[in-house]
């Protein structure tokens, strides 16, 4: 009995986080903490994943220069596979519903 509470307890604590996207909290934490209060809101679901990569590529630096913005690159990698994952043309699109 408890082996299968201990077990229990596994799974529910990985579906737990498989669910969360692991990176829904770097991108409330890092990316909601300024958009929506002194920048326009901005949601996975905004672009479709090849706007995602361009943005990353090529805006993300130029449009936070001089910003307060200060993310670990490991941290901004795991947010833009978050966007990324939940972007408007993925299978599960993530609009503005935190």
């Amino acid at each position: 009995m408890k082996a299968f509470r201990i077990l229990f307890f596994v799974l529910t604590l990985f579906i737990s986080f498989a669910a969360y996207g692991g990176s829904r909290k770097d991108f409330e934490n890092y990316c909601l903490s300024c958009h929506g209060e002194s920048a326009p809101p901005i949601y996975p679901a905004d672009r479709l994943k090849e706007q995602w990569k361009e943005f990353f590529e090529e805006d993300f630096k130029k449009l936070h220069r001089g910003k307060k913005v200060k993310i670990p690159p490991q941290i901004l990698r795991r947010i833009e596979e978050y966007v990324e994952t939940y972007a408007a043309d993925s299978d599960q699109p993530e609009g503005a519903t935190f």
